[in-house]
């Protein structure tokens, strides 16, 4: 925690209470039906009040009303920006890593969204992801690298307590699909949560099958 700190994330310090009451709440779940339901609500309530705040109008008041900076230190127009051309192409996207780099984006802005045109990625993984690869290529890696690994949390001896490398792959897990409603993290080749984030899914996937082949 005093590491935490000093780090002065507020994304960092904002999820991990999250995921540390999150992950207590789903580890003594039974199935992973509720457990994947109970995430998948989160994570669309942080998306609605971030991202859905652009959208939704009673959100956008309700946020401007609770938090200090409303913009999200201005990831709000990056978001509009995003959401607009999502709807251009919502189906194929504009391709794994293309759409940063486009003429439209480098050149074609005006003085109204100073930084956007600097901006590499959407500093939002889910809208990122839709954005590149289409609404289509976000919903399976929602089901990929968020919702199997989650299953996967559940497959053991029925009465068997998740031994401490299963709970921390799936903090680590939380952690990872939380924080990126703030920032674009997964299919990063520098990124260290995504990094994190990976090698939770393939721990749990291992840790799951591993007594069938003991």
């Amino acid at each position: 925690m005093i590491f935490l700190g000093f780090t002065q994330s507020n994304t960092a310090m904002a999820m991990l209470p999250l995921t540390l009451i999150l992950s207590a709440v789903v580890a003594r779940l039974t199935r992973p039906a509720p457990a994947i339901a109970l995430v998948a609500i989160v994570l669309a309530g942080l998306n609605l009040f971030t991202v859905g705040a652009i959208c939704v109008e009673p959100v956008r008041h309700l946020v401007e009303e609770l938090l200090p900076d409303p913009s999200f230190t201005g990831r709000i127009e990056l978001w509009q920006f995003a959401v607009e051309h999502l709807m251009q192409h919502p189906i194929i996207g504009y391709g794994f890593y293309a759409f940063w780099g486009t003429e439209q984006v480098v050149y074609a802005l005006g003085g109204t969204q100073p930084w956007v045109n600097a901006a590499s990625d959407a500093h939002n993984t889910y809208l990122n992801l839709a954005l590149t690869i289409g609404i289509p290529g976000l919903l399976l890696s929602l089901v990929w690298i968020v919702f199997l690994p989650i299953a996967d949390f559940y497959r053991r001896p029925a009465g068997t307590p998740a031994s401490p490398l299963q709970l921390l792959f799936l903090r680590v897990l939380l952690f990872g699909i939380f924080s990126s409603c703030f920032e674009n993290s997964f299919f990063q080749q520098l990124d260290s949560v995504w990094f994190l984030h990976i090698t939770a899914v393939f721990g749990l996937r291992y840790l799951s099958v591993m007594p069938v082949t003991a």
